[in-house]
């Protein structure tokens, strides 16, 4: 379980609850806005407010590696598979990067037309990227080449929440207005 803000907290706990290790991060960035755990859950993705992202290596406890975003960070995802590092920024920008390596591999300037990029999903098979935005549209990414494959319309409002069912097959969006919308996402 991961709490973000200016200083966030990695509690790592038993399948009761029980808290078994805590650890503070202290990092002299700015306020913390994405968090993400590679599915194995031994590196902790942490996107901030000064278009830094830090890579943390959780059973020991360290700094494993640092990335300059392009802008400030206000959302991230991390790919079934472990891979592919997804940022989503406040100007409306994706950027995907190789996450074993470090490197950024393509940016997408415009993924939200108006302000910025607040959620981000992987399908659970990991070929589907989902962003929601300022612009209140929904887009589906390919996460290998970086392109919009579809942009769906009906929110009214700005979009910050976005999530797939764990069979992959709807994908839900929700908005400021409190609507949510479930959309067919596969077969």
């Amino acid at each position: 379980m991961v709490f973000g803000g200016k200083a966030p907290r990695v509690l790592v706990g038993s399948r009761r609850g029980v808290t078994t290790r805590e650890f503070l991060i202290e990092t002299p960035h700015a306020d913390t806005y994405g968090l993400a755990f590679t599915p194995d859950g031994a590196t902790l993705a942490m996107g901030s407010h000064d278009r830094v992202i830090t890579l943390w290596d959780v059973p020991a406890f360290r700094l494993r590696a640092t990335l300059n975003a392009q802008a400030s960070v206000a959302c991230l995802a991390i790919a079934p598979n472990g891979a592919t590092l997804v940022t989503g920024d406040i100007d409306g920008g994706l950027q995907f990067w190789d996450l074993p390596a470090g490197t950024l591999r393509s940016t997408q300037p415009r993924a939200s037309e108006t302000g910025g990029v607040w959620s981000l999903a992987f399908s659970p098979d990991g070929k589907s990227l989902a962003s929601g935005g300022d612009d209140g549209i929904v887009r589906l990414w390919d996460p290998e080449l970086g392109v919009e494959r579809l942009a769906l319309t009906g929110h009214e409002a700005k979009v910050h929440a976005v999530a797939f069912s764990p069979d992959g097959t709807t994908l839900a969006s929700g908005d400021f207005a409190g609507k949510i919308r479930l959309w067919r996402a596969g077969p």
